[in-house]
Formats: C-alpha cells, sequence, structure tokens
C-alpha cells in the first residue's frame, strides 16, 4: 500500500515545498524568519567574500594559503545558496549538512587568522614549520 499510488486517480499530489529554500524560509518563518536568512547570508557568507577579496581580517594581512582556504569556503557556500535558490535540496541532510558546515567552519577559520598577529612565514614566524628546538614532551632529554 503506497498512499501516493492512491493519489493517482484523485489528481492531487501533495507539494514538498514551494519552489526553493528562499521561499520556504519565506512561507514558513514569515518575514522575521526571512530577515534573519538574509542576515545569516550577509555576515557569513558575505564576510567571507570581502575577507578573502580584500586579503585583510582586521589590520592583518592573510598569507596566500589563508587567503585561498577562505576563498574555497566562501565558493562553497555560494555554489550551495545558489543551488538551494533553485531547489529543495537545503531542506533535508544532502546539501543542508553540507551548508551549515561550511558556514561554520569558514567563519572560525576567518575569525582565527584575526586573532594569529600578523607573522609571516618568511620571517620564520607562525606558519613557517616548527621542526628545530622541539624535545620530546616525556621520556628523556
Amino acid at each position: 500500500y503506497n498512499p501516493y499510488l492512491r493519489r493517482l486517480d484523485e489528481g492531487a499530489w501533495p507539494t514538498r515545498s514551494p519552489h526553493n529554500f528562499n521561499l520556504t524560509v519565506l512561507t514558513r518563518m514569515g518575514f522575521l524568519g526571512f530577515a534573519l536568512w538574509l542576515g545569516i547570508l550577509a555576515a557569513g557568507v558575505g564576510g567571507l567574500i570581502w575577507r578573502a577579496w580584500f586579503n585583510r581580517t582586521g589590520a592583518r594581512r592573510l598569507e596566500p594559503a589563508e587567503r585561498a582556504e577562505l576563498a574555497f569556503w566562501a565558493a562553497m557556500l555560494l555554489a550551495t545558496w545558489v543551488n538551494a535558490s533553485l531547489g529543495v535540496l537545503m531542506e533535508g541532510p544532502v546539501l543542508g549538512i553540507w551548508f551549515w558546515f561550511a558556514l561554520g567552519f569558514g567563519t572560525a577559520r576567518a575569525t582565527r587568522a584575526f586573532a594569529e598577529p600578523n607573522v609571516s612565514q618568511a620571517d620564520g614566524g607562525l606558519y613557517a614549520p616548527h621542526t628545530a628546538g622541539l624535545r620530546p614532551a616525556f621520556g628523556t632529554q
């Protein structure tokens, strides 16, 4: 028994969602929820794009690897949002989990880069390999 097969004769098919995730947020959460959704997009995706584009986090310039990483997370979020604007995949774990993972991880990486001091790899600083002068934490010295 399948309830969808029974509806073939009636001609009425249940609709899963309006058209895309943005309209789903608007219809289910109202204008306040839609404003919050736009705020999440502006702060999360826009912030990553801004930091990668202008090559800065606060007063600190980004290393090329950091800039490429932030650009990757911003591109992943932008592609996921475009896909969600054309379908309903964000409503399930298929695409939703990747959007929220990328938003959280990209924002964390951006704020981590913001908190670190401006020490370049050329100076042998923070991003240089730290193998010289290391000793084991336990055991013989």
